[in-house]
């Protein structure tokens, strides 16, 4: 029951961190896929079983999260404009059918600065990427 509470938690937690209010994701769209320097960012991707399903070193100028996601085909991902910036709906051939149902996509990162900083990662949007960062995307119900 415990780990049950502390999963949806976690869960509620990081779809709360794409819908803060006042993000300047609307600005960073237009500079998400960036004209920066060249730098490489690890996507993992892991499906409901814990299992990776994508590992790929994605080398890219984008200087957002969204950026990185939007630019590389090898990725397969999947993404919507929401309320609050965009939202990942499918990564390595595994899609959310309902957003109301899940299962959804959820990240972290342990050595994004943005993500370090705020001891959470924000909106893909928000997230300003640097050479060496890595993403782990787990694709959960939260139970």
């Amino acid at each position: 029951m415990k780990k049950q509470m502390m999963a949806a938690g976690a869960l509620t937690l990081t779809m709360l961190a794409g819908c803060s209010t006042g993000s300047p994701a609307a600005a960073d769209k237009e500079n998400s896929t960036g004209a920066g320097t060249e730098k490489t960012v690890q996507i993992v991707a892991k499906d409901q079983d814990g299992q990776t399903v994508l590992d790929e070193s994605v080398v890219t100028t984008a200087d957002t999260l969204t950026g990185v996601l939007e630019n590389s085909d090898a990725l397969q991902a999947k993404l919507e404009e929401g309320q609050y910036g965009t939202m990942v709906m499918g990564l390595g051939g595994l899609e959310t059918e309902d957003w109301n149902k899940g299962p959804w996509w959820t990240y972290e990162s342990d050595n994004n600065a943005v993500c370090q900083e705020e001891s959470y990662c924000p909106a893909a949007d928000d997230v300003k990427v640097e050479d060496g960062d890595r993403f782990v995307f787990t694709f959960s119900s939260g139970s």
